[in-house]
């Protein structure tokens, strides 16, 4: 094991590049610093506010940043980070799977979805759900590695699923048009969540300190499993 130093109060948040070549964390300190192979911490940029959420983009080298107040993307290509100040508290972000929208979830409950690989001052889209709890994870999926395939083998156009999570012990999936597709009640508060297996399942932890893996809308051979079904406990902390 091998402890990095570099931030002067509390790591919230680390992402890791999709090809695997650098990491950045982020903290109480309003720092971001983004850390090579090497674990060396060779390039840093500060916020205004508490760092609250990061993800780098799954196609570029682009890492989106969310503070408190305002959020701002650094990409290799453009050193100087471009930031926006937000009227209502980030609490989470991700990217979808090609890298053409970035999602933004709110302290008020709402989900802001932005078009392109640039900061804009206005949302292409804003979801208003029915809770106004804190979004604290978004995943998105296509699910093209199980989509039905054309007569060349390829795989077919499959819909994006967006997943949230706030803490109204709720699990939401909407299209990317923002429309809610189905909710479902959770028996704990949840904190993080990822889809696995090429989009085919999705991991939630949370308070009850477990990690659950439940259904992504797929049917399988007679019968058909509807999202956010859980099927099984992964991990669970015992202390």
């Amino acid at each position: 094991m091998q402890i990095l130093k570099g931030h002067k109060d509390l790591v919230y948040t680390v992402a890791w590049s999709h090809d695997g070549e650098m990491f950045a964390s982020g903290g109480a300190d309003k720092l971001v610093i983004l850390w090579n192979e090497k674990h060396e911490g060779y390039l840093r940029y500060s916020h205004t506010d508490v760092i609250q959420s990061m993800v780098f983009n799954p196609v570029n080298l682009i890492l989106l940043t969310c503070a408190l107040n305002e959020f701002g993307l650094w990409s290799t290509t453009n050193k100087n980070v471009v930031k926006q100040r937000s009227n209502t508290r980030c609490c989470s972000c991700a990217w979808n799977t090609d890298g053409t929208v970035y999602a933004i979830g709110h302290g008020d409950g709402t989900v802001a979805l932005r078009k392109g690989t640039i900061v804009t001052e206005e949302a292409s889209m804003i979801i208003q759900r029915d809770s106004t709890e804190p979004v604290w994870g978004i995943a998105f999926s296509s699910n093209k590695l199980f989509a039905p395939k054309d007569s060349q083998g390829n795989p077919t156009n499959i819909d994006e699923i967006m997943a949230v999570i706030d803490w109204s012990k709720t699990l939401s999936f909407y299209s990317m048009e923002g429309e809610l597709k189905e909710s479902r009640q959770l028996d704990f508060e949840p904190h993080c969540i990822k889809y696995c297996i090429q989009g085919e399942y999705l991991l939630i932890g949370g308070s009850d300190r477990k990690l659950k893996i439940y259904t992504r809308t797929e049917i399988f051979k007679f019968y058909a499993l509807f999202p956010g079904v859980l099927l099984s406990t992964v991990a669970q902390m015992d202390h």
